[in-house]
């Protein structure tokens, strides 16, 4: 898988692609302080396939929505562990 780093503007914004065959994806992160002091994180994710992977896009989207749910978890408790 190929990672391209297309906006970087840390902290507030980072926008990457991610290729293989026949996959492309492309994440668009911004962060915002919040009124409490707190980190607001708004990821906008656009997701093109093909073959396979293609079918489950129809038949299961709930699987890409769980992955990236599951890959913002991860990236927090990172985050908080730093």
């Amino acid at each position: 898988m190929t990672e391209t780093l297309e906006e970087v503007d840390p902290p507030q914004r980072y926008v990457a692609t991610y290729e293989a065959e026949k996959i492309w994806n492309r994440f668009c992160c911004e962060f915002t302080e919040t009124n409490e002091g707190t980190t607001h994180w708004c990821m906008d994710s656009e997701f093109q396939c093909g073959g396979v992977m293609r079918v489950m896009q129809i038949f299961a989207p709930g699987i890409f929505k769980k992955q990236a749910v599951q890959s913002m978890r991860d990236f927090k408790s990172w985050a908080e562990s730093v």
